[in-house]
């Protein structure tokens, strides 16, 4: 019987399918680990935009992250979402506008 992999070996095998960068492959699981670990025991795939909007904008504001990480965790989150999962999110204007509004404050 097949095991099937983890979330995150999923998002991997998606990235080098798609030809992405090394440095990708690296940085994209370590921003999705995060929004995985918080979530707890719901499943990703009962979760909107609205619990991903949520998540980004704790991120900049409570966890303080640098500015790169907030730049590259909603395109790692999407990814996440599109590629891994299937599942397809409205956009996250909240959160952009939340993040952009932390850095400018920067």
């Amino acid at each position: 019987m097949s095991k099937e992999p983890c979330l995150l070996d999923q998002v991997r095998e998606r990235i080098r399918l798609k030809r992405y960068s090394i440095r990708t492959g690296q940085a994209y699981p370590q921003r999705i680990r995060p929004h995985i670990l918080c979530q707890g025991k719901r499943h990703l795939r009962d979760m909107g935009t609205r619990d991903v909007e949520t998540f980004l904008s704790r991120l900049g504001v409570v966890r303080t992250v640098p500015s790169v990480t907030q730049h590259q965790a909603p395109k790692a989150i999407l990814f996440l979402y599109r590629e891994a999962l299937g599942v397809e999110l409205e956009r996250l204007e909240n959160a952009n506008a939340a993040i952009s509004s932390m850095i400018l404050e920067l």
